[in-house]
């Protein structure tokens, strides 16, 4: 495993989104988005009072999904999903004004004792708000079609350890990566912790998987060791016109 101890953001991941309209698959969760959420909440309180409904699903990594009416997202909420379609920027283009909120909205939520990498850069600390400008920056997957995904991706918790297994039904793959989150326990601020498990190459049809445990030592400054457990593990890859980014939370306590 390769070894990284830094205080990021979950855009660590490192997926890079291309704005053309050439479209592309995406294996990924979809998710439900709620009002208020610290990061891809389904509406916004713009500066004039508003309050604008955004989209209701989004992917892992934080970027939000927008669909045609036609097609029916609800039934894969919570899924391992493959989608088709493409990547746009500027959420402000879907965006629908609804009615003025008092001005106290998300106050309680943005009281909260929060971290940096909790929430979304569109808000920041103050929940449930952005501005035009802001949301200009913010982008979306653009849905043509989707599918529940035929192959398996699974994370079984045995004991102290993880078995994570997945099967490749999508195209000969080269150096995919399996991001395994961890938070440092017991000593000053809570801190993420990365290991980097490497895939070289999983041809199509095979299947790969790996054994990782719940809770991690590492060494610090000013003790021995630090223990780090577990609290996600996420499936990336990127080339060409497929794209993965698969997450499971994971409690490791």
């Amino acid at each position: 495993m390769k070894k990284i101890l830094l205080i990021l953001s979950f855009f660590f991941l490192g997926i890079s989104f291309s704005y053309a309209q050439e479209e592309i698959q995406f294996l990924a969760v979809l998710q439900k988005n709620y009002p208020k959420e610290w990061k891809n909440p389904s509406e916004y309180v713009l500066e004039d009072g508003y309050l604008y409904q955004g989209v209701n699903y989004s992917i892992t990594g934080g970027t939000h999904v927008y669909a045609d009416a036609s097609l029916d997202l609800e039934k894969y909420a919570g899924k391992t999903v493959l989608l088709k379609g493409s990547f746009q920027k500027d959420l402000n283009r879907i965006l629908i004004k609804g009615e003025k909120v008092p001005e106290n909205y998300g106050d309680e939520e943005s009281k909260m004792q929060i971290r940096s990498d909790w929430v979304g850069e569109e808000t920041g600390f103050n929940i449930g708000h952005s501005t035009k400008e802001k949301l200009k920056q913010v982008s979306y997957f653009q849905i043509t079609s989707i599918e529940e995904y035929q192959g398996k991706i699974s994370f079984t918790q045995k004991g102290k350890t993880v078995l994570f297994i997945f099967e490749n039904q999508l195209i000969d793959i080269s150096k995919a990566e399996v991001i395994v989150h961890y938070e440092t326990n017991g000593y000053g601020k809570p801190s993420p912790y990365y290991e980097t498990v490497k895939i070289k190459n999983l041809k199509k049809g095979k299947i790969f998987q790996k054994t990782i445990p719940l809770i991690v030592k590492i060494k610090a400054v000013k003790k021995d060791k630090i223990t780090c457990s577990m609290r996600d593990i996420v499936l990336k890859y990127q080339s060409g016109s497929v794209q993965i980014l698969v997450q499971k939370f994971v409690s490791g306590e």
